[in-house]
């Protein structure tokens, strides 16, 4: 497109005026194209959007771009988020069924928000059973009529054949989030099929840094361990950006060893470092800073 400037301008650029007839100011002289250029630009954009001109919808411009900017998002690979303040979608327990809500708006893909307001609550209903374990997802499966992602949610039984044929723990990372299939919660009933909700944080940077600052010295172990609480939808990677088995009282000491207590799960973690004193025979619980996110 190319800006069409009034007929009696002196200079290409020159903007339009209105008419002042106080002010003796002649109003600029609009040619044919200014008016038609601008609409027949509009038009095309939404024809090739796949849509009917239509006089009675003033929004089909906005419409072809919504659907243009859902349609690149499709590739782009970014984890589904929650749009809350936790990154969390809150469920509702009660007598022996599991709903997930319709207002919680999440995105998937980078895409624009959207909500389960599309889905009837029947279908947004479960059924619980005493005593077991399941998995509250939200899952996307592309539909080729619309271009967009449907989304559907389900609850499923952690020790469903063909979900977990193994069978493997839950919190296997097989399990975790994945571009296409948001982990939402993890739901455990008791012997009255009373439900417990543990909701998991999905948004597509994770980033938690866990830290121990004190170092402790024992004739008799290396002391305890720092746990940190997670509750994420995906299972962290760990770098450990610092460690440290110093302290004033003596420098004759060398590090042992630092990791995990227990392997990573999406839940949480029990970082730990420790170090021997040669001299006094001592064992160190040392100081570290470690980084997890996915």
């Amino acid at each position: 497109m190319k800006y069409v400037p009034p007929l009696d301008a002196d200079d290409p650029d020159d903007s339009y005026v209105d008419r002042n007839t106080p002010g003796a100011t002649r109003g600029s002289v609009v040619s044919g194209p200014a008016l038609e250029h601008g609409m027949r630009e509009i038009v095309h954009c939404i024809v090739q959007g796949g849509k009917v001109p239509d006089e009675n919808d003033l929004t089909q411009l906005w419409q072809v771009i919504e659907d243009r900017a859902t349609s690149v998002s499709t590739f782009l690979q970014v984890y589904p988020e929650i749009d809350t303040s936790d990154n969390r979608m809150p469920l509702t327990a009660s007598g022996g069924t599991i709903i997930f809500p319709d207002t919680v708006d999440f995105s998937h893909r980078g895409g624009p928000l959207r909500n389960l307001s599309s889905v009837t609550l029947a279908n947004r209903t479960f059924t619980t059973l005493a005593n077991t374990k399941y998995h509250a997802r939200m899952q996307f499966t592309y539909n080729a009529t619309t271009g967009v992602y449907d989304v559907t949610p389900v609850l499923i039984d952690i020790l469903d054949a063909t979900y977990n044929p193994v069978p493997d723990p839950e919190f296997d990372n097989q399990f975790d989030t994945t571009l296409d299939d948001a982990l939402i919660a993890l739901v455990e009933t008791d012997g009255s099929n009373v439900a417990t909700v543990t909701t998991l944080r999905n948004a597509n940077g994770l980033v938690h840094v866990a830290s121990k600052s004190g170092i402790e010295r024992s004739a008799i172990d290396f002391g305890g361990y720092t746990n940190t609480v997670l509750n994420w939808a995906r299972t962290p990677l760990i770098t450990f950006t610092s460690v440290s088995v110093y302290d004033f009282s003596n420098f004759d000491v060398s590090l042992i060893d630092f990791g995990m207590i227990h392997p990573t799960t999406r839940y949480d973690v029990d970082l730990y470092v420790r170090g021997y004193d040669i001299g006094s025979g001592e064992k160190i619980s040392g100081a570290f800073v470690a980084v997890l996110r996915h």
